[in-house]
């Protein structure tokens, strides 16, 4: 792989106009003997094993005759080969083992290093010759790859710059023509150093008054300690995208309008500065928006409620009164108090929903005994529900940390969903316990129970069985893992076809904040 690489490149250099042809061509023609040398198999053997291979070759053409050849010719030559192929210092080594080779060559028979006065000359030659070559050698080899590499680093910053130079123009085509406001801005002195054409547009700034400003003049005055306090801290922030989580902030345009804007930040590397790739989305209109809703939802609140608790408050007084006295009417207010109940726990579904979706459903944690909140919920399901019988024994305390709202409305789902769904005159047993860091709860019914297939979307918005279509939107149990989820704690349902259902919660016993 290697070998294409280099082949690829030195067959077509970058021929520069101010080369004359015949350079170009010599480096051409260098740059393929280099390579050819370079890439040889011949080139994984050491050189010293190289040179003693050589020179076996050598000898055994001496031994064999094969033909007449020039011995000192052919020894240079292999000197030549080891300091072409792996440099000036290969190639001196080569040659102090060839010498030591034509020492032994030329000396007389059975007189190592005694020698006639021609073969003497030969010998001189031969330490003469042979270092110089691998001297001359190694400084053109060393002369030809410095070449080569400025050529190739050559090739590789064109290559470089045109795809910096491609990349760029794409990058800066994504951000300046990107619909959303953007901007760069140096993370030390907070000063903007680009901005889109979105920015612009939106904030009234023109680009020069822009790149004059810092963050600091598009924020309230009072919002400027706590900037300053989240880029300190958010620095450290990351993602698996890049980017920050979403902040909201206020911002002020050119006019002085105060928008909110949701940012999403990232940190980068701009003209040489530690920077920040601010991403910027107007959400005035939503945040306006749910206002509405909110104060909707509180108008709805009072308004449908307070009409259904003085009618719920007036059923409870007759039933009380029909109670004592027995009169054949208790069925019928019996109905209307159970229809009331369930109007109510449908309004507070609702009101619950639209909270959660505006972030507003919030937990207000309280010291409480859970023995006595569950017990007050049995209670009153109790009167609602006389066809069951709920059994709730638990005697000691358990003090916990939690929202009793909250836990209530979660228990009143939990025992009316266990009443709906098991026959009449059987039982609804609630049991605690302790553990080491939570309490546990069971609401446990012998009703019809719930196919195993459906078990996992018991929890999900809107989610109804077959059998408990027309009792409701589908919204309570949701409700209530919300509620759990924000205590900390875990909600989950064992249930059999016929045997009946068990739901479990377990809420930590004081929540770590």
């Amino acid at each position: 792989m290697a070998a294409t690489l280099k082949i690829t490149t030195f067959v077509k250099p970058v021929h520069n106009p101010g080369q004359s042809f015949f350079q170009f061509q010599r480096l051409k023609l260098s740059s393929l003997v280099s390579v050819a040398l370079n890439d040889h198999p011949l080139r994984r053997i050491p050189s010293p094993l190289l040179t003693l291979v050589g020179l076996a070759a050598i000898e055994l053409l001496k031994i064999t005759q094969v033909f007449v050849f020039d011995q000192l010719l052919l020894l240079q030559l292999l000197v030549v080969y080891v300091a072409f192929s792996r440099g000036l210092g290969a190639g001196l080594n080569s040659a102090a083992m060839v010498w030591l080779y034509s020492a032994y060559y030329y000396s007389q028979p059975y007189k190592i290093f005694f020698y006639s006065l021609d073969n003497l000359v030969h010998l001189a030659q031969a330490t003469v010759s042979l270092p110089l070559s691998a001297v001359l050698v190694g400084i053109l080899k060393y002369r030809s790859d410095l070449r080569i590499k400025e050529h190739i680093e050559r090739v590789k910053e064109q290559e470089v710059a045109k795809v910096m130079a491609k990349s760029e123009k794409q990058y800066r085509l994504l951000f300046d023509k990107n619909p959303q406001p953007m901007w760069i801005f140096d993370s030390h002195s907070l000063r903007f150093l680009a901005i889109n054409t979105a920015a612009i547009r939106h904030y009234g700034f023109s680009r020069e008054e822009f790149l004059s400003m810092t963050v600091k003049d598009i924020r309230p005055p009072e919002d400027w300690p706590h900037f300053l306090k989240y880029t300190k801290e958010g620095s450290k922030v990351r993602t698996e995208t890049g980017f920050s989580q979403k902040v909201e902030w206020r911002h002020r345009k050119k006019d002085g309008t105060l928008v909110d804007v949701e940012v999403k930040w990232s940190p980068i590397s701009f003209q040489g500065k530690d920077a920040r790739l601010v991403l910027v989305n107007d959400i005035t209109a939503r945040k306006r928006l749910d206002k509405l809703k909110e104060d909707f939802m509180s108008i709805a609140s009072h308004e449908l409620k307070t009409p259904i608790t003085v009618l719920k408050l007036l059923v409870e007084n007759q039933l009380q009164h029909y109670y004592k006295r027995k009169e054949v009417k208790l069925a019928e207010l019996a109905m209307v108090d159970s229809e009331l109940e369930r109007l109510t726990r449908l309004i507070d579904d609702m009101l619950n929903i639209s909270r959660i979706e505006l972030g507003k459903f919030l937990m207000r944690l309280e010291i409480i005994d859970l023995i006595d909140l569950i017990a007050e919920v049995v209670k009153q399901m109790q009167v609602i529900a006389r066809s069951h019988k709920i059994v709730f024994q638990e005697k000691r305390k358990v003090i916990i940390e939690a929202d009793p709202d909250r836990l209530r409305q979660v228990f009143i789902n939990l025992i009316s969903n266990a009443i709906k769904h098991s026959p009449a005159k059987s039982k609804i047993l609630i049991t605690l316990k302790r553990q080491t860091n939570n309490v546990l709860a069971k609401v446990q019914d012998y009703g019809e129970g719930i196919p195993k297939e459906k078990q996992p979307f018991l929890f999900d918005r809107f989610y109804q069985t077959k059998e408990s279509q027309g009792n409701g939107f589908g919204l309570g149990l949701y409700i209530a893992k919300e509620i759990i989820d924000r205590h900390r704690g875990k909600i989950w349902v064992e249930s059999q076809v016929n045997k009946g259902s068990t739901f479990y919660l377990t809420i930590p016993i004081r929540r770590k904040h």
